[in-house]
Parts: C-alpha cells; structure tokens; sequence
C-alpha cells in the first residue's frame, strides 16, 4: 500500500548527504511560524508553516520508505506541523482549514498503521504521538466551539487502529 501525502509539494528524497541534522529545514521554518505567529503576522506564519509541513511530509516519506533512524522524530514533526497550522488557522477563523490540517496528518497516521510494509518503528512513532494530536485537537474544536462529529470519528478510529496493529504484534512475537 502507498501511503499519499495530500496538499504537499514534497519532491522525492534527494539521496545527497550532508552533515546537516535531517530536521534543520523543518526547525528553522517552524521556528520562522512560531515567531510570525507571535508578533500577529498570521499570513507569514501560514507560509512558513506550509513550509515546514512539506519538510515533514518529505521526512515522513523518507521514514515510510525505511529510512533508518528517523522515524522516532517524524512524526512528532508531523503533530507539530498540524498543529501550529490549526492553530494559526483557528486564529484566522478558517474552521475548514483548520480541520484539514488536523485531517491530512490522522489520514496520513491512520494509513500507516493499516500498511504492513511501513516500518515498525514508524508505526510505534503514531501509536505515540496520534493521542496528543486527538487532544490538542479536541482543545481548539471546543475553544471554537466547532462540531466534534469528525473529532469522534477519527478518535474511534484511532483507537481500532491502534488496538489491531498491537494485536498484530503481539500475536506476532
């Protein structure tokens, strides 16, 4: 099963090496949003946000394919990205943005923990960090006083997905 990385322009991995830490682009431009996001500037935190979404996407993708020693990072990453962006789009009052940047993320950790050839430390990586995002979500759906029918389906479905993939595992050892 290929995992889709909707909305993003993340091109394929370039195989260059270099000694830079793999999450240096992402960093520096969630640190770019985080600034403009605090001084009001909610246009160029958007951009620097979508900036460092597309970096996670790539990293997540690399992660997917079973890059080693990555996965533990990329999905936090991942939280992060959709996070700051709902939040920023919350602060925008774009409700459906903000909810498509909580759903492009679960959609994306839900496929993963459905395919049997993503690596294992990825999918331990969602099963981790899926439950803070479900949270934090839940916190800006009540802050705006949004609809929770989409929050319940994706909780539900998180939650079969992670009892099946540790049923998985478990029957597996």
């Amino acid at each position: 099963m290929s995992i889709e990385f909707p909305n993003s322009t993340a091109t394929a991995y370039d195989a260059q090496q270099t000694d830079e830490p793999f999450d240096a682009a992402w960093k520096e431009k969630t640190t770019a949003g985080n600034a403009a996001f605090d001084h009001g500037d909610h246009a160029s935190a958007k951009a620097f946000y979508r900036d460092a979404t597309d970096e996670a996407w790539r990293q997540f993708k690399r992660a997917s394919a079973g890059i080693v020693g990555i996965a533990e990072d990329v999905a936090p990453m991942m939280v992060v990205c959709a996070l700051n962006s709902a939040r920023n789009f919350q602060s925008l009052g774009h409700y459906a943005a903000m909810e498509h940047a909580f759903i492009a993320t679960a959609d994306v950790f839900l496929a993963t923990l459905s395919d049997a050839q993503a690596p294992k430390a990825l999918k331990n990586a969602c099963i981790l960090h899926f439950p803070k995002m479900l949270s934090e979500y839940r916190n800006l759906l009540s802050e705006t006083r949004q609809d929770q029918v989409q929050f319940d389906e994706y909780f539900r479905k998180a939650r079969d997905a992670s009892i099946s993939y540790h049923r998985s595992i478990t029957t597996l050892n």
